[in-house]
């Protein structure tokens, strides 16, 4: 697995291009186990025992995803992972989120609730600018 497909200059010139070089292993899965996978995937985002369902309560489109940690050591937090794909039924984006060491009580599944803002703006759900309130505002009288 890589992470950067290429490296560029600050012209956008291509200093390093990865190559890719195609293994090709015979995988087959059956549609009926196909078809488990999505529906799984979709109860996670949408069903209220779901591991993903209050990441997604009241967006604006179906998504169908699975949350995931990893641990790599017991004294540091676990890894955060969330797939998906949406929208449910015609996707249009597949995304995957992974946050090093992201699981705590203070960041729990992290990586679900940017996977939502990537879809949301991937998918423009928000057409209208989101302008945050000012914190500190000077009033002159």
């Amino acid at each position: 697995m890589h992470l950067v497909d290429r490296v560029t200059d600050h012209r956008g010139n291509i200093v390093f291009q990865y190559e890719a070089i195609p293994e090709e292993q015979p995988f087959t899965i059956s549609e009926s186990t196909w078809d488990a996978i999505i529906e799984g995937m979709r109860l996670a985002t949408e069903s209220s025992g779901g591991t993903g369902y209050n990441f997604f309560t009241e967006f604006p489109i179906r998504v169908a995803g699975k949350t995931g940690t990893a641990q790599e050591s017991a004294r540091l937090p676990d890894h955060s992972s969330f797939a998906a794909f949406a929208p449910y039924g015609d996707p249009r984006i597949a995304i995957y989120v992974n946050i090093p060491f992201g699981i705590s009580n203070a960041m729990t599944h992290l990586s679900a609730r940017i996977a939502r803002i990537m879809i949301a703006e991937t998918l423009d759900l928000y057409h209208e600018p989101q302008h945050p309130e000012p914190v500190n505002m000077f009033h002159v009288y």
